[in-house]
């Protein structure tokens, strides 16, 4: 697939700092800091700044046994020891990474996909989120080839956040990815037998210079990760982020949190993770032609908020 031109357009970095995050009663939390994983020194002092913020000797000894190579820490094992971390690389990129069970409830319909795709040498990773009770949104080449237009996967699976494999009934993508690869429209839907965990609300908003979150699921984890950044300029494929992403996030809502005409606040999706192209990301914001088709999909007139 031919790439789009270059564009030069930039977005306004994160702020130095993170913002300040409240851990619930009982949940671990540590901290942000600024680490060169590389830098043994730097590991060195995160493990120290862990213990002396209530971690404990146990926490650090196993972070600190988790270094790898020259001092670096597998991070992705931290997490499914139990950890909960947060930290900001060398990079200045402000990454939250958090096991699931320390996300709010309002994301535990983020759900990670796995599929065939023929043409590919091995199993596709992705995320996706219910939209509506038996209805996950996804990006499009999770489900279909991103090389040839209309080659659907021969099998698609679907994990809840707490590992339930979940009945897939079918699934689709938007006409545009399933006819030309049109990567402003690559986004499609996981139709679930039986209802699921509760939906993420979906919204049309104003994304440009909008501080975001994106929570989705490693390639090959079962442990979901939850990184923040900003939204920037349109780019060829859609809009220009700087969240932290791996392999694995495809498909990954990007929301924020707002309040709730109901009262209270909710997490609502204004975007799904796409791509990378270069330093930065690119997603698909939440529009009309994609709140058309999912009310289409659902049965559901005017499912986006």
């Amino acid at each position: 697939m031919a790439k789009g031109p270059k564009h030069k357009d930039e977005i306004h970095p994160p702020e130095t700092h993170p913002p300040k995050v409240e851990a619930g009663p009982g949940e671990p939390f540590f901290h942000s800091k600024f680490v060169d994983e590389s830098d043994p020194k730097n590991v060195s002092e995160l493990v120290t700044l862990i213990e002396s913020e209530g971690g404990g000797q146990e926490i650090g000894a196993i972070l600190a046994s988790l270094a790898q190579g020259p001092g670096g820490i597998d991070l992705l094992a931290a997490f499914d020891q139990g950890l909960v971390v947060e930290f900001v690389p060398v990079s200045k990129r402000y990454a939250s990474l958090r096991r699931h069970k320390d996300l709010p409830a309002g994301l535990q319909g983020i759900c990670r996909i796995k599929s065939d795709i023929p043409g590919e040498t091995q199993p596709t990773w992705g995320t996706g989120f219910l939209v509506a009770p038996n209805l996950v949104l996804t990006a499009g080449h999770v489900l279909y080839s991103h090389k040839t237009p209309g080659v659907a996967a021969t099998n698609v699976s679907v994990i809840s956040s707490d590992g339930t494999e979940l009945t897939v009934d079918s699934f689709d993508a938007s006409a545009g990815w399933k006819s030309h690869l049109t990567c402003t429209e690559d986004y499609g839907i996981v139709r679930l037998k039986g209802a699921a965990l509760t939906a993420l609300a979906v919204g049309i908003r104003n994304t440009h210079n909008l501080r975001v979150s994106l929570t989705g699921f490693p390639a090959g984890s079962a442990t979901a990760t939850t990184s923040d950044g900003l939204m920037g300029n349109e780019c060829p494929c859609g809009t220009y982020h700087n969240i932290a992403t791996v392999l694995g996030h495809s498909g990954a809502p990007i929301y924020i949190q707002e309040a709730n005409p109901g009262g209270g606040s909710r997490y609502v999706a204004v975007a799904i993770q796409t791509r990378k192209r270069g330093p930065l990301n690119e997603c698909i914001t939440m529009n009309a032609n994609i709140c058309q088709d999912l009310s289409t999909w659902a049965g559901v007139p005017g499912l986006c908020t």
